[in-house]
Parts: C-alpha cells; sequence; structure tokens
C-alpha cells in the first residue's frame, strides 16, 4: 500500500513468475535511465504470466507498465485503468516499452504521457511478435499511438486499440476499433472468447466486467457476469440515506445534496459551485469520487474530453470506485462518503 522502488523486480528476470491471477496495486517505481516498469528487463528465458497491475511507473525512456523491456514472454497479463505510465524522454507503453519478444492474450487500460513517442501497448516493437491483445487507455504525446508507437521486425495479429478511449486514431501496428465495437462479441472472433464466462475460454465478454471490455477468465473463479441479487426490502417507504461531501479537506460547496431515497439520483455540486481547500487555491474542481485517492489522470482525462462517470472495477469483477464529473449526478445505493477531486 503506496510503496515506492526504486527499480523494478529483479533487475535482468531470468524466470517464471505467475501470478495466479492476483494484482498488485498502488505501487510507485520511478527509475532513472532506461527500462523501467513493474519488472524492468525480462530476458530471454524470462517470462509473467496471470498477472495484473495497477501502480504508478515513471522513467526516461523504454517505459512499461509491466515490462520496460521484455525479451522473454507476457502471457494472460494485464494493466489496469488505475495504472500511469509515464516518461520524461521517449517510448512509454501501457504494457512494455522496449519489445523483442512475445506478448499474447494481454491488455494495458493505463494512461500514458509523454513528450514524443508513446503507445496504449508497447512503445517500440522492435521485434517479436503482438498476439490477441488490445489498448484502451488514454495516450499523451506528441507522436501518440494506439496500440503500437514505432515497429521494427515485430509482427502483430489479432490485436486492436480502442481510437475514442485512447484518443488517437493512429498505429505503427494493430486495428483501431471504436468503443462501442471493442466492446463487441464479433471483433475478437479469432480469440478464445466467450460472452460472460467459461474457463474454456482465455477471454470472456459481459457489460458488468472490466468496462465492458474483454477480461481474462484466469482471473475469477466464478462467472464474475452474473448479476447480483437486490437485497429484499421489508418497508414500502424508501430509505433515505446521507452522502457527505468532503467534510475534512476544505472543500467547501455552495449548493450541496447530500441526501435521498436509495435508487434515486442525485445532483451533485458543479465547479463553480465550489471553493478549493486552501492548500490548493488554484486548483479546479474536476468532480468527486468515492475513494480521495482517485487517479488524477483519468478525472482530468474525463473533463477535458466531455466524458461521463469512470469505473473501476478490481480483478474480481467488483466495483472499487467511480468519479463522476463536477455538476454530474449519481444514484444513492447507500450511505457514504463523496471526495471532491481538484486539479493540480
Amino acid at each position: 500500500s503506496g510503496a515506492t522502488w526504486s527499480t523494478g523486480i529483479g533487475g535482468n528476470f531470468t524466470g517464471v513468475y505467475d501470478g495466479g491471477g492476483h494484482s498488485i496495486s498502488n505501487l510507485v517505481v520511478t527509475k532513472t535511465g532506461s527500462w523501467d516498469g513493474l519488472f524492468s528487463r525480462l530476458t530471454s528465458t524470462g517470462t509473467v504470466r496471470n498477472l495484473s497491475f495497477g501502480g504508478t511507473v515513471t522513467g526516461e525512456s523504454y517505459v512499461g507498465g509491466l515490462v520496460g523491456y521484455n525479451q522473454g514472454a507476457i502471457e494472460s497479463s494485464f494493466v489496469s485503468s488505475s495504472a500511469v505510465v509515464t516518461s520524461t524522454s521517449n517510448y512509454p507503453g501501457g504494457l512494455v516499452g522496449l519489445n523483442t519478444g512475445t506478448i499474447s492474450n494481454s491488455f494495458s487500460a493505463a494512461a500514458v504521457s509523454t513528450p514524443s513517442y508513446g503507445a496504449g501497448l508497447v512503445a517500440n516493437l522492435s521485434g517479436g511478435s503482438i498476439t490477441n491483445s488490445y489498448a484502451v487507455g488514454l495516450v499523451t504525446g506528441t507522436q501518440k499511438r494506439g496500440l503500437v508507437a514505432t515497429v521494427g521486425t515485430g509482427t502483430e495479429s489479432d490485436s486492436f486499440w480502442d481510437t475514442e478511449s485512447s484518443g488517437v486514431a493512429t498505429s505503427a501496428l494493430g486495428t483501431g476499433k471504436s468503443t462501442t465495437q471493442m466492446q463487441t462479441l464479433s471483433t475478437f472472433a479469432a480469440w478464445s472468447i466467450s460472452d460472460s464466462w467459461s474457463l474454456s475460454n482465455t477471454w470472456g465478454l459481459c457489460s458488468r466486467v472490466n468496462s465492458g471490455y474483454p477480461y481474462l477468465t484466469a482471473f475469477f473463479t466464478s462467472d464474475p457476469c452474473l448479476d447480483s441479487p437486490s437485497p429484499a426490502s421489508s418497508s414500502s417507504e424508501p430509505a433515505v440515506v446521507e452522502l457527505t461531501l468532503s467534510p475534512t479537506d476544505g472543500t467547501v460547496c455552495t449548493s450541496r445534496g447530500e441526501s435521498g431515497a436509495i435508487g434515486t439520483w442525485l445532483s451533485l455540486p458543479s465547479a463553480d459551485d465550489c471553493t478549493p481547500p486552501a492548500t490548493t487555491p488554484n486548483a479546479l474542481l474536476l468532480g468527486w469520487a468515492t475513494t480521495p485517492d482517485f487517479p488524477l489522470a483519468i478525472a482530468q482525462r474525463q473533463v477535458d474530453n466531455g466524458w461521463g462517470a469512470y469505473e473501476i472495477f478490481n480483478d474480481d469483477g467488483r466495483l472499487t470506485a467511480v468519479f463522476i464529473p463536477a455538476g454530474g449526478a449519481t444514484v444513492v445505493s447507500s450511505a457514504g462518503q463523496l471526495y471532491a477531486i481538484w486539479s493540480q
């Protein structure tokens, strides 16, 4: 929880790391020089599989959410939407910075930032291959690309990126699709994928898991697509609960909606209704989140693009965080707290 590393796992990692369908999150990796990621470098014998990463990685060049430099194999792994990958120089990728190995059945939803070349999945596909993989995270940079930024002798097959969520219309390799197409089963006809969930398939697809994008079945032990039963009510009167809006961070709003019946919509204060805390007097209110540490890059992206609420799910398909832009509305589901998310 909130740990900080100055280098990735293993330096030159030569073994096999099987995550067993588990996640590493809230880790911050900051490194000077090249090859920065959860793993700095996988050698030709190195393999990472069945692993999810949801932290922050910052480096100079060839920065990847999962691996800085992949010469080995990455299988059935992903970088989640809570991750942020940043290069201060060149070549960040949501999953891998520099690749000469193999990548299969993997994806990235990380926000990627670079002053130059960068991409949603792999920054530089110098060699090796990408198979049955995709990217949906926002990419910013002067030479931003969708799936792959630059390519040497590397190859790609049946891999995609979301042209809308990434904000990128071009890529060195891969096929660009709309968000609707990226959430449609027929787009992935060549994959081992099924509607809903089956362990006999590598992938599953349903609207309530992974924001509707394909998810890896190895991360679940039961069907995550099943609807949860609604709690029975013993009263004909709707329960009224209270939502507290950032009571401790110094946020002051002249218009506050704080209570309502369960299942009803509640309007939230807009940016013009609130003044920031004294510690950040020039900040702008981006919106409201169910957790105080909601990723700022994602919140800023939603506001800049005029998009609506954003949901983050964990590896079990459970909703862990929601962001609602300022002036938006939310459904009252239970008593709780919403935190103001301010720009920096």
